[in-house]
C-alpha cells in the first residue's frame, strides 16, 4: 500500500454539519478504498480497518489526511481506539 499517493480532493468541513458523520464515513470508505484499489461499494464501514491490511503506517498517514480535510487535529492513534469507519465517523463528528 501506498497511502502518499492518495490524494482525496475534499473541502474541508464546517463544524457543526448535522451530517458531518456521514460526510466523514464517506471519505473514510473513499481513502480506504482508492487505497486499496477496491469498489468503495465493497467497503463494510463495521469491519475493522486492520482487515483491510491498515497497518500503522497507513493508518497514520490516513489521519493526517483526515486532518487535513477536517482543518483540525485529529490524534493518529484514534484508529485504534476506534477501529471501523463507523466508529472513527461518529468519534470525529
Amino acid at each position: 500500500m501506498d497511502s502518499e499517493n492518495i490524494k482525496l480532493e475534499h473541502a474541508p468541513m464546517s463544524r457543526g454539519n448535522v451530517t458531518g458523520a456521514e460526510k466523514i464515513e464517506d471519505w473514510l470508505v473513499d481513502y480506504v478504498a482508492r487505497l486499496l484499489e477496491m469498489d468503495p461499494e465493497t467497503i463494510d464501514t463495521r469491519t475493522p480497518l486492520h482487515r483491510y491490511g491498515i497497518d500503522s503506517v497507513a493508518a497514520v498517514s490516513m489521519t493526517g489526511d483526515l486532518s487535513a480535510w477536517l482543518g483540525r487535529a485529529v490524534d493518529p492513534t484514534l484508529p485504534y481506539d476506534y477501529p471501523t469507519i463507523e466508529g472513527l465517523a461518529r468519534h470525529l463528528a
